[in-house]
């Protein structure tokens, strides 16, 4: 009996949408600053300004707090997007003393190592030296061979 255990693999974490980053990172500001240069229409205009500057300044604090925490969730995001592409896959065939004695074993064996992942064998005890030696015979790739046995019930890789 051959029990295949890499299964469905789950998708990666999509990356961030940064589509909108730049134009928050330029427009959160809602109070600009006055333009140089004098008249009465410049004083008129730096009067509202200051009054406005009142009204719209803790907005503007929220819209500057608002922006420096996406701006740093951003890399966050990317490093977990990044994480989740490179996640380990792996395949174990988990054989038993039947299963090593069959003669489409060594075919399944080299469907399951033509995936490119890390392949791994779980034996009985004591059938270790076989399992390598299938292995060699026919050159097939295994990152470990492990071997099992129970104990009061209880299953345990050695």
């Amino acid at each position: 009996m051959t029990h295949d255990k890499a299964g469905p693999q789950p998708s990666a974490i999509p990356p961030p949408d940064r589509s909108q980053l730049e134009r928050l990172n330029a427009l959160y500001r809602i109070i600009d600053q006055a333009p140089a240069g004098g008249g009465l229409r410049a004083r008129l205009a730096s009067s509202a300004r200051r009054l406005l500057g009142r009204i719209l300044s803790r907005q503007q604090e929220f819209n500057a707090a608002l922006v420096d925490h996406i701006n740093r969730n951003m890399a966050l995001g990317l490093e977990a997007h990044h994480s989740s592409v490179n996640t380990i896959e792996w395949m174990a065939e988990v054989e038993t003393e039947d299963s090593l004695a069959d003669i489409q074993l060594i075919d399944k064996w080299k469907r399951a190592i033509t995936r490119g992942i890390p392949f791994y064998l779980v034996v009985p005890r004591g059938m270790k030296d076989l399992a390598f030696k299938l292995t060699q015979e026919q050159l097939i790739l295994v990152n470990c061979i492990y071997e099992f046995t129970f104990i009061n019930g209880v299953c345990h890789i050695l």
